[in-house]
């Protein structure tokens, strides 16, 4: 087995976000050992590995020999499995796969995100208690994300967590200015730049903002979606007859026609023979479920499937998890996004 201590040394302290001087301060030796076993002149006494796998929370089989490759491909598997879980609704498997995956790289923050996610069951419907049962540990992963962590995306996800742990403990407000002070607002989306790359008179200004009109008509559709089932005091019959009404206008808009979602709508009106309780949220999810085009067949869900028992789309989120019990109990989980 190679001896790559030299390597890890460096490895870890970098993503740990260390200088030399950091580091030398923190195990009580000069910078320039710790330049010295970075370059591989030299090597730690054996009686500093220890120290070092505490350190950096690894253990010493890891610090003396670690092959990048293979790490990332276990990783790799990792995550396939998770997505296989999560596509499963298997939110206990989810937890149990991250779980394993953090105590075996606790420093890897594609672990870590996933390991948060999965500590309090996704990204919404999150319920208080939950969280605060583990605030001390969520805490110290949105610390650890935050202060090493160079992918954006990961850090915004610390943020949000952190929001859930003020809200949760009572402090709604600050976590609103959190996320006001941390997150982009809607001028800030990538399709809103993107469009401002452009001439106002160039055809691709024109194919830009059209594709923005796409979007933010299937956002507000999410949120019309959800409006109408959660948020009025209406019974199944008023929500099937408002989900409907906007499917039958979604239809004939000049903007849904020919965007493939048309086909859907008209799949979904031809079922209204077979509503029940457990439709009627898959009709009203429908909506939203155009925010996400990548229904495998549309056709086989929603003709040769009956529809109570369909899954109104594929979605490769780990948080998408859906359940209808009972007319009073319905209920969906929103992913927040990936």
């Amino acid at each position: 087995m190679d001896i790559l201590i030299g390597e890890n040394i460096k490895r870890l302290r970098t993503e740990s976000n260390l200088t030399q001087e950091q580091l030398a301060e923190a195990l009580n030796v000069s910078s320039v050992a710790v330049s010295k076993w970075e370059r591989g002149d030299t090597m730690p006494d054996i009686s500093m590995l220890p120290r070092l796998a505490y350190y950096f929370r690894v253990s010493i089989d890891e610090l003396m020999s670690y092959d990048a490759c293979a790490v990332d491909l276990e990783i790799g598997a990792f995550i396939t499995e998770h997505t296989k879980a999560a596509e499963a609704y298997n939110a206990k498997e989810c937890l149990r796969i991250s779980k394993a995956a953090y105590k075996k790289y606790p420093q890897d923050y594609r672990v870590m995100e996933l390991y948060m996610w999965d500590l309090i069951g996704g990204y919404a419907d999150n319920d208080p208690n939950t969280i605060l049962k583990h605030k001390t540990e969520l805490e110290q992963l949105c610390d650890k994300i935050l202060k090493g962590c160079q992918d954006d995306f990961i850090r915004r996800d610390a943020y949000v967590m952190q929001g859930k742990l003020l809200h949760a403990s009572g402090y709604t407000d600050e976590a609103v200015a959190l996320y006001r002070e941390k997150l982009p607002d809607w001028y800030q989306t990538a399709g809103q730049k993107t469009e401002q790359l452009f001439e106002k008179n160039s055809s691709e200004f024109a194919e830009k903002l059209q594709a923005n009109i796409m979007e933010l008509l299937k956002f507000a559709l999410n949120k019309i979606s959800k409006q109408i089932w959660f948020c009025n005091d209406l019974t199944l019959q008023e929500k099937e007859d408002k989900a409907l009404e906007i499917s039958r206008y979604l239809e004939n808009c000049p903007i849904i026609s020919g965007s493939g979602c048309d086909d859907i709508l008209r799949l979904i009106l031809k079922q209204k023979e077979r509503f029940n309780y457990r439709t009627v949220p898959l009709i009203c999810y429908s909506l939203y479920c155009i925010k996400f085009p990548f229904f495998t067949n549309p056709k086989s869900v929603y003709s040769s499937t009956p529809i109570s028992d369909a899954v109104i789309c594929t979605h490769p989120h780990p948080y998408f998890f859906a359940s209808s019990t009972t007319p009073e109990s319905s209920s969906f989980a929103i992913p927040m996004r990936r």
